[in-house]
């Protein structure tokens, strides 16, 4: 068994609403990006912040959770994978994506039983095990 895995986990605050799409073939994704924050001293002793933005993509049962109970603003703890993507964008240029594929999405909101939410939404859930294939992107 190998010790070496694509493993992440985040923990931040949601930019904007997800956006859910259907691939050619009906997978449903839900895509959306999240915002983690580290501190820091410099050389003099001041303190920073560093904010990062990560590209959040859900498939299948996960992306449906997404839709009905994330929300812009609201504090997630993710597991998952990152992935490297390019595509050729309209005016023939290569673009290269990063994003996180989660595993499990945990809502960590004090409301977080919104509409459609049941009373097990604090609970990570497992996405799907199939594969996405390159073709099952709808962008």
């Amino acid at each position: 068994m190998s010790t070496i895995r694509n493993h992440v986990q985040l923990l931040g605050f949601v930019g904007q609403d997800p956006e859910i799409r259907s691939t050619v073939t009906g997978k449903k994704v839900a895509k959306f990006s999240i915002a983690t924050t580290d501190s820091y001293r410099d050389a003099s002793g001041q303190w920073h912040n560093e904010t990062t933005w990560h590209n959040i993509s859900c498939w299948e049962a996960l992306a449906e959770r997404a839709e009905r109970q994330v929300r812009k603003g609201s504090h997630l703890l993710l597991t998952g994978k990152i992935r490297y993507r390019k595509y050729t964008d309209s005016n023939n240029t290569e673009r290269f994506i990063t994003e996180i594929t989660p595993n499990t999405l945990t809502l960590l909101d004090a409301g977080s039983a919104r509409a459609g939410a049941s009373a097990s939404s604090r609970d990570a859930i497992p996405a799907c095990n199939s594969e996405m294939a390159d073709d099952d992107l709808p962008f």
